[in-house]
């Protein structure tokens, strides 16, 4: 135990400035725009690189077991796919996937839970006949409004809007428009109650 709480505190200490500078040259290299105050912890991910990603100031984003231990082995994951990432500040993500063809907003004072996914792509059509045809898969923009709370777990699909200061629940589903003040769970993500 007391071996662990060192190993713990030593890769802390000596990895997590390694791998903060490793994400900040990462943006730097795609042309993506962090301001002040940008954190990491663990290593991110980036794939696609055919967007553009903006981070507003004081942005947190954890990407490693020891980071979250809730998320488990996830780390942080961003695909650009050809849409526009904008990420407000005081925003803190943690082992989260984003994937963006259209557009993913973020508002300011928003938490993003572990192990959640966010996607406004549907990836393929529909049509089992065109299925391989990524290019035709429907998307819309994905908007998460000011001060929300994600919970772990979560699956935001394209088209989602998350009205500021709601809550989703941990494990939810949300296809649908959320409204402010809210508390939503479930999947599909249903009405709990107002704030």
């Amino acid at each position: 135990m007391i071996l662990a709480k060192w190993f713990s505190r030593i890769y802390k200490w000596a990895v997590q400035p390694m791998t903060h500078l490793i994400n900040c040259l990462k943006f730097k290299m795609n042309g993506f725009c962090y301001s002040e105050g940008f954190e990491t912890a663990g290593l991110i991910g980036i794939y696609g690189r055919t967007g553009t990603m903006a981070l507003g100031k004081n942005v947190k984003i954890n990407s490693a077991s020891w980071a979250n231990p809730i998320g488990g082995s996830t780390q942080t994951q961003f695909q650009l796919l050809g849409g526009n990432i904008i990420i407000g500040d005081n925003v803190g993500l943690s082992n989260v996937a984003i994937t963006c063809k259209t557009g993913v907003t973020i508002g300011n004072r928003t938490m993003i839970g572990a192990g959640t996914v966010i996607y406004d792509t549907d990836f393929h059509p529909i049509d089992p006949q065109r299925r391989e045809c990524f290019q035709e898969a429907k998307s819309k923009p994905v908007i998460i409004e000011e001060n929300v709370f994600v919970g772990a777990q979560c699956i935001i699909l394209k088209g989602s809007c998350i009205g500021r200061n709601s809550v989703v629940g941990a494990g939810s589903v949300v296809s649908a428009n959320i409204p402010e003040n809210e508390v939503w769970a479930g999947n599909p993500a249903r009405f709990v109650r107002k704030i």
